[in-house]
């Protein structure tokens, strides 16, 4: 009778210990941006980007040059043609190899202003930032990897999403997102993440892949990520 006693006793010791250990949906996400380190990433206005991407099967090389209050540069390297985007803080123009600058409208600039942030900076910072909801939604196994799953609501940006973060290294590897108003769902699966060059802990992930109904549509792999104090006179102009 001890026996059982005592064995009952450590099967309830267990599930409390167990309980006591399991974390909230709140403190995974917490545990997750540090891991990204995207404290620090906040802090960084300027990047240099080379990554090679491919879009609806058309690949290309390309470099960016990134400033948080808003200028970009964009160089993409074409079938042996070069294009270059800009915003130079008021207006946005583009160019193919020699020709001349031609104005880009506001929603062009808007999408490749977005196209860059996203490339630059930790997707899930962008989801988590405003959220309406957070929830933990089980655990999942893939790819020899055990994973919680966090659903974040976030109605400013019209999506719900389940991420899925790594139990071990708390860094997300999946994230499933439907924009609610459409019912549209997109898939990122993010591979290896690289420490951003010039920063002390920030992280930025190497592959990205964003698939739609089983279809891969964009696909980048950064080469080199790069935190920078400013960039060269001229780099923003169209001159």
């Amino acid at each position: 009778m001890k026996k059982l006693f005592f064995a009952l006793a450590a099967i309830v010791l267990s599930a409390y210990v167990a309980m006591a250990q399991a974390l909230s949906a709140e403190q995974i996400l917490d545990r997750c941006t540090k891991a990204m380190g995207n404290k620090e990433y906040a802090s960084l206005n300027n990047f240099e980007i080379e990554a090679e991407m491919t879009i609806n099967g058309l690949g290309m090389q390309i470099k960016m040059f990134i400033e948080r209050d808003g200028r970009f540069r964009q160089e993409a390297f074409i079938n042996n043609k070069k294009l270059v985007q800009l915003f130079d803080g008021t207006q946005g123009w583009q160019a193919l190899d020699t020709a001349a600058f031609t104005p880009l409208s506001e929603k062009e600039v808007a999408d490749i202003a977005a196209n860059m942030a996203n490339t630059a900076s930790p997707a899930l910072q962008n989801l988590i930032d405003g959220a309406d909801s957070v929830s933990l939604s089980g655990t999942q196994s893939a790819n020899d990897k055990t994973y919680d799953v966090i659903k974040v609501v976030n109605n400013m940006l019209d999506v719900e999403a389940l991420i899925y973060i790594d139990k071990v290294t708390y860094l997300p590897n999946i994230i499933e997102m439907t924009v609610m108003s459409l019912q549209q769902k997109l898939r990122m699966t993010m591979d290896d993440f690289q420490k951003i060059e010039g920063s002390k802990n920030a992280l930025s992930p190497v592959s990205t892949v964003i698939s739609t109904q089983g279809q891969v549509v964009n696909q980048v792999t950064i080469t080199s990520i790069k935190a920078v104090s400013g960039f060269p006179a001229g780099t923003f102009s169209k001159e």
